[in-house]
């Protein structure tokens, strides 16, 4: 995990994605201090105790902030929750978030009465119906890069697209463009962290 983040500063960089150049830095120096500073976390993550599982379907783990968008999040913009014939008021907020496990152990207790729970193993991405439509949402056509004599131009499979030695694409060199702007922010502090135009990298649909 760490070692991806680390791999994706560079492009967070040359994207203009400040906000998360910037974050992924202080998350990574904290992952990296871990040990010492939380090691009873560290070793629960080390562990493979680092998602939330709401099913024992394959493929079902669920980040924290995943799990708090698709369940609390949810729950309250819905019929019933906050954002519906509820006043926005402190007290208001206590009470509904204080019964929400009350209410999922009520939920719980209706579903295995009723025998209604659609359990399975199968992943909602390997089915049948959801293959055949990211086939259809994919719609896109291969265009070989080999048409070419000039093995230097960079070449779009996706449209086609080829650009010339004056449009100035150069994202093929991303990474290293972003280990540079990474390199100028060593010393820094959060707030004076900026992502110039000059930094970012000039791609095919750019050009």
């Amino acid at each position: 995990m760490k070692e991806a983040l680390r791999d994706m500063l560079p492009l967070f960089s040359v994207t203009r994605h400040a906000n998360y150049a910037g974050s992924a830095r202080i998350y990574l120096q904290q992952m990296q201090l871990l040990p010492q500073t939380h090691p009873w976390l560290h070793d629960q993550f080390m562990q493979g105790n680092h998602v939330i599982r709401r099913s024992d379907r394959f493929w079902a783990g669920l980040y924290p902030d995943f799990c708090i968008e698709q369940t609390l999040m949810r729950a309250g913009k819905s019929q019933g929750g906050l954002t519906h014939g509820r006043g926005m008021t402190e007290t208001v907020h206590t009470t509904w978030l204080s019964t929400l496990t009350e209410c999922s152990s009520v939920h719980d207790g209706m579903v295995n009465l009723t025998n209604v729970d659609k359990h399975t193993v199968e992943h909602a991405e390997v089915t049948d119906a959801r293959v055949k439509r990211n086939r259809l949402d994919l719609g896109l056509q291969t265009y070989s890069p080999f048409r070419f004599s000039d093995n230097a131009r960079l070449i779009s499979l996706a449209t086609g697209v080829a650009a010339s030695s004056d449009d100035g694409v150069n994202c093929y060199l991303a990474s290293d463009l972003g280990y540079a702007a990474q390199q100028r922010w060593n010393g820094k502090h959060f707030g004076d962290i900026k992502v110039p135009k000059s930094d970012k990298n000039k791609t095919l649909t750019s050009s």
